[in-house]
């Protein structure tokens, strides 16, 4: 697992509960950490990630902290399918309050947003049926 210090290009020695975790640069490696030293670490802004997670590509909400979390599903170069999967796993593993409020919040913003698409393209249907229906051609006199 790699832990990134909230203090950037720290260098030195931490002990998180029993273990002894050198860092070099901001970053340390270790085995393997505790829920409770996961918890304890992102509580304090630390960003612990899974070696298999970053193998994979893939960003792993358990992995970030709150706002890294809303950061990431924010960036205009991930899309939806992505936005859900990250999502879907953090409701399956943290479901911190923060993330769920951000996720109800863009489901409701992009609802509002085809709402309003269609609305305009029905308003401009009507005004182009109109506006062909009141053209006949010629004089009526």
């Amino acid at each position: 697992m790699k832990i990134t210090s909230p203090i950037e290009k720290y260098t030195g020695r931490s002990v998180i509960g029993p273990t002894a975790v050198e860092f070099k640069d901001g970053v340390a490696e270790v085995d393997e950490l505790s829920a409770g030293q996961r918890a304890y670490l992102e509580a304090r802004g630390y960003t612990v990630e899974d070696e298999a997670q970053e193998d994979e590509g893939l960003f792993d909400p358990a992995s970030h902290n709150q706002e890294q979390v809303v950061e990431y599903l924010e960036r205009d170069d991930i899309d939806d399918e992505e936005r859900a999967r990250v999502v879907g796993a953090e409701a399956d593993g943290k479901a911190r309050k923060g993330v769920r409020e951000w996720a109800e919040a863009y489901v409701a913003k992009r609802e509002a947003a085809a709402k309003e698409a269609a609305e305009r393209e029905a308003a401009e249907k009507a005004k182009q049926d109109g506006q062909a229906g009141g053209v006949d051609g010629g004089d009526a006199a």
